[in-house]
């Protein structure tokens, strides 16, 4: 993530992850991620998250 900061490409970066998958759900939450609304018909299972730089 802070490769990603220092570059000054991207705004934002996004994962999928598993809903059932509260380990990794809570890794990403401390790590800034926040779920963004959005729902990938393909993956009903997993939640999209997301974090702004």
């Amino acid at each position: 993530m802070d490769e990603l900061k220092k570059e000054h490409h991207y705004d934002h970066v996004e994962v999928c992850v598993d809903k059932e998958d509260a380990p990794a759900l809570r890794v990403y939450e401390k790590c800034g991620f926040v779920d963004s609304g959005f729902i990938d018909e393909d993956l009903p299972d997993s939640v999209n998250l997301i974090c702004r730089f």
